[in-house]
């Protein structure tokens, strides 16, 4: 019975003891997950948060080493970012691959605990646990989005861990995820807010749960376009940027998008908080929540002002030269029929003796020469016309100028010229420069109806002046304003001013070429021009000219020749494809006393040069039909014929023009007379041979297109 008795109490004392032994160890659980619940809602630093977790637990648990591993995001690496228990050189530091780690690997993609029976499960990290410790992994996070491993080694005197020990570790695993998780997010807030805060586009966000859908959120982008703080633009409905000159169907666009929950993007006009405007290009979306239902819209707003700019300069400077080709293209034809207008009408006034028919043909000829000005202008403009450009002095002009001015402008308007170039030089054709600056003034005193004041001025614009328009290229330019006291233009009637025959002018008063011609002479003679103006503030045109450092030539004085129309009897090869203008010509011709041969191109020209001896000189056109220019006719027949004479006539580019003077090829302008004509003619057939030869080695270097049609 004492034995008994003895047995009994001895077991209730082991019971005892094991019940206090689990309760201890429960509490010691509880008072660990407690402190590390409230670490982790301190939002302690996650390292440190990790590092005091796993001494926590193997406090806790009397554990040798408690580890937390975090896993990339492919699942392909895992590294020690805390722990308890391992060499201080690991933590933070060890990452290896997920494969190497038997019971790490399992765990990644296991639902629960994974055990481990050999302490040296874990060498690869730098671990030495005895051989026979217990050894636990358990995965943290949902298994489609893993963010790491907890693993815990007991001492080796310990048994296997028990389903209480299990739960306590799952929860510190459950509360390690939502620390994760929560600092992926933060991470992701704060690397979306510095993106945000980094864009050059201003971002918007808009609360569209709210009446209105103010505005909730702005970036410094935003601040720096608008000019508005967030603060001032909080609440706010975006349209608040909008103005006189925003664009209306553009807004109702986006207003529509909003309505309907689609994506739209719109440029138009916005205002900043110091009045100024920019060309704004807004892209508006929707937010949408899991429910699918919108939440807010983002819109995403550039400043496109500069882009705008460039592309409407762009459309300004096509249009310029597709308008330039069209006009030179008019002039050119035109030519052709002023040339046999002013040809017919020579040859009529010599044979007509009546007084009223020898009237009505000088009107006839006057107003042909008009015509011939007008082309003039219309191949300035087009930037088409062969200009004689010679050193001159801008001050020299203005002052021989100023009378005819004067006389241009009438009493009403003061006249003042102030010339500050001194002696530097512009090479520009001369004629063309007096005809501009008469068209502006012409212009000016029109824009004066009541008197005022026109005030000429020029002087050196150097390289490094910060006046400079951007579109000068290097070097020195001598800046000539003409600038008036008149009405001045409203800006749409601005942005038209350079384009031909547009004129606010009455019908009758004006071609709307005047403009047109000084930009044509501006940017033929290597410079620029640009206006400034506003209504009820005068206008201002400024030229620019390339300054040279060539000497101007003296000048010979000309002499009216008062000796018979020269003649003569060689035979002449007329090439030209327009049949009325070649007829006109060939009856000149004859009427000079040549013998004439007609062709209407470059091949036929060629097959009467091999049938035909004695062919003299060719008069060609520059521009011939069938890919062969005049030009290359040339090259070709002297290469035949050596010692052949050339004239060149054209009514059309300045290239083709210069290329042969080049030459040495003397060239006829159409429209011509027909005293011109044969001058012309003469000089050519008396020239010496040795000229023809170096006519005939400089083409080989000569490149002159061909076009279906002169």
């Amino acid at each position: 019975m004492g034995n008994n008795k003895s047995s009994l109490s001895s077991s209730a004392r082991s019971s005892v003891s094991d019940n206090r032994q689990y309760r201890e160890a429960s509490e010691a659980r509880q008072f660990a997950l407690s402190q590390i619940t409230q670490l982790a809602l301190r939002s302690a630093e996650i390292d440190l948060l990790f590092s005091d977790s796993a001494r926590i637990v193997a406090a806790a648990m009397g554990a040798d080493q408690v580890g937390i591993f975090e896993i990339s995001e492919d699942r392909r690496t895992l590294r020690l970012c805390g722990g308890c228990g391992w060499p201080a050189n690991t933590i933070g530091r060890k990452s290896v691959p997920a494969a190497v780690c038997r019971p790490l690997y399992e765990a990644i993609y296991a639902e629960d605990a994974v055990r481990f029976a050999r302490g040296d499960a874990l060498n690869v990290f730098g671990a030495r646990t005895r051989v026979g410790g217990n050894g636990l992994a358990l995965p943290i996070g949902n298994r489609d989005q893993r963010a790491g491993v907890l693993t815990i080694t007991a001492r080796e005197d310990t048994g296997e861990f028990d389903e209480a020990e299990i739960s306590f570790l799952r929860t510190i695993a459950f509360i390690l995820a939502a620390v994760w998780e929560r600092q992926r997010f933060e991470a992701t807030l704060k690397l979306r807010n510095r993106a945000l805060e980094a864009l050059e586009q201003g971002i918007m966000i808009t609360d569209a749960r709210r009446l209105d859908d103010p505005l909730i959120y702005v970036n410094p982008a935003f601040e720096r376009l608008t000019g508005y703080s967030a603060e001032e633009a909080m609440g706010k409905n975006p349209r608040f940027l909008a103005g006189e000159d925003t664009a209306k169907p553009e807004i109702n666009d986006i207003r529509e998008a909003v309505k309907s929950g689609g994506t739209c993007r719109r440029m138009f006009i916005n205002y900043r908080k110091d009045g100024g405007t920019f060309s704004n290009e807004l892209t508006v979306s929707p937010v949408r929540n899991e429910a699918g239902e919108i939440t807010q819209h983002v819109g995403i707003m550039a400043d496109v002002s500069e882009r705008v700019e460039l592309e409407s300069q762009l459309r300004q400077a096509q249009k310029m030269e597709a308008i330039g080709h069209l006009t030179g293209g008019i002039a050119h034809d035109f030519n052709n029929l002023l040339a046999i207008i002013l040809g017919n009408s020579e040859i009529l006034l010599e044979d007509i003796e009546d007084g009223e028919l020898r009237q009505a043909i000088e009107l006839v000829m006057s107003t042909a020469q008009r015509g011939a000005v007008l082309t003039q202008r219309l191949l300035a403009f087009g930037r088409r016309q062969a200009l004689s450009p010679e050193p001159l002095a801008i001050g020299q002009v203005l002052h021989s100028l100023a009378d005819m001015l004067r006389r241009t402008l009438g009493e009403p308007v003061e006249l003042v010229t102030d010339d500050q170039s001194g002696e530097h030089l512009t090479m520009i054709d001369r004629c063309l420069f007096e005809s501009a600056l008469l068209n502006l003034a012409v212009n000016a005193r029109d824009a004066m109806p009541n008197g005022g004041k026109l005030v000429i001025t020029s002087d050196v614009l150097w390289e490094t002046d910060g006046q400079r328009p951007a579109d000068l290229g290097p070097g020195a330019y001598i800046k000539v304003t003409v600038r008036d006291t008149g009405i001045g233009m409203s800006p749409d009637v601005l942005a038209k001013a350079f384009e031909p025959f547009f004129t606010t002018k009455d019908v009758g008063r004006g071609s709307g070429l005047g403009l047109a011609m000084v930009y044509g002479f501006a940017k033929q003679s290597g410079g620029h021009v640009s206006i400034e103006s506003e209504p009820s503030e005068g206008t201002s045109v400024n030229l620019f000219l390339p300054v040279t450092t060539e000497k101007p030539k003296p000048r010979v004085p000309e002499t009216q020749s008062q000796e018979p129309m020269p003649k003569g009897s060689e035979r002449i090869l007329l090439v030209e494809d327009e049949i009325e203008v070649r007829r006109f010509v060939a009856r000149l011709l004859a009427r000079l006393g040549y013998s004439v041969i007609e062709a209407d191109n470059a091949a036929m020209a060629m097959a009467a040069l091999k049938k035909t001896n004695g062919i003299d000189l060719i008069f060609s056109d520059l521009i011939l039909p069938g890919g062969t220019n005049g030009l290359q006719l040339v090259e070709e027949a002297q290469g035949l014929q050596p010692g052949l004479r050339v004239l060149l006539t054209t009514g059309y580019t300045e290239e083709y023009e210069k290329l042969a003077m080049t030459t040495q090829a003397p060239v006829l302008r159409k429209p011509y007379r027909r005293q011109e004509l044969a001058v012309k003619l003469r000089l050519a057939l008396e020239r010496m041979e040795c000229a023809s030869n170096n006519l005939a080695s400089s083409l080989g270097d000569a490149n002159v297109p061909s076009v279906g049609k002169s």
